[in-house]
């Protein structure tokens, strides 16, 4: 009985404020709320949320602001990271890099991840290297990633994303680079692209349809019973999904 609006931000806070400001003024019952990287802006914009007593969630990503009060459904990305990166280990591979874009590498998932690659390489006896932790601003037509690559000896790579692996396979292959002969790729997401680059790509699949519906079930609960004591935090299971690319 719900009518549904969807505002995309493109990851940009101002655009995101802007889309929330409009809900409110359509009188919005509730909002399912993916926070762009940018923090500082939304943070106003959350408080106002909650002094309006507006029901809302978080999904897979949440801003590290202090508040703890933030109800939210994630995808448990520690253990997708410890999942990917064991994987590569398995596989015999001691110089594995962790990979994000620059304008997530400071969000909560992306820390995540990161710290279940260094909790892999902690089970595995591995000491991690901080010298193989980068992000995309690291690198440009003049310092291409093929050459830190090389440079480095790595051997295998975990990215924070899948359109960002797909993206490094293609820039390692151009420049002469084997996937995975040379070189490892593990993404993140299992998008559908995923199953369609060549090769395709290993990756660790994120529940999201069961993370939208307890985000759904979840707000929907607080429109409808407002004065009772939500759940703060819901967390589902990611999956590795082995193909080519490893």
């Amino acid at each position: 009985g719900y009518k549904i609006l969807v505002g995309l931000t493109n990851n940009e806070g101002e655009a995101e404020d802007s889309i929330i400001e409009e809900f409110l003024q359509l009188n919005s019952a509730g909002l399912i709320i993916h926070p762009s990287p940018n923090v500082d802006s939304k943070e106003r914009m959350y408080h106002k949320l909650q002094q309006e007593k507006v029901p809302f969630v978080f999904y897979t990503r949440y801003p590290i602001d202090g508040n703890t009060d933030y109800n939210r459904v994630l995808c448990d990305d520690v253990l997708g990271g410890r999942l990917a990166t064991e994987h590569l280990i398995e596989k015999g591979h001691k110089r594995i890099a962790f990979y994000t874009n620059r304008y997530v590498k400071h969000t909560n998932d992306s820390i995540n991840k990161k710290t279940g690659y260094e909790l892999a390489h902690k089970d595995a006896g591995l000491t991690v290297d901080p010298q193989l932790s980068v992000s995309s601003d690291m690198f440009s037509a003049e310092n291409p990633i093929s050459d830190w690559v090389q440079a480095n000896q790595v051997t295998a790579i975990f990215v924070s994303t899948d359109y960002t692996a797909i993206n490094i396979m293609e820039r390692l292959q151009n420049s002469g680079i084997r996937i995975p002969e040379d070189v490892a790729i593990v993404g993140y997401d299992d998008i559908r692209m995923a199953k369609l680059c060549t090769p395709k790509l290993t990756t660790v699949r994120v529940p999201k349809k069961e993370i939208g519906m307890k985000a759904a079930e979840l707000v929907l609960s607080m429109i409808e019973h407002p004065i009772l004591r939500h759940k703060h935090e819901t967390i589902e299971t990611p999956e590795l999904v082995v193909r080519r690319s490893s």
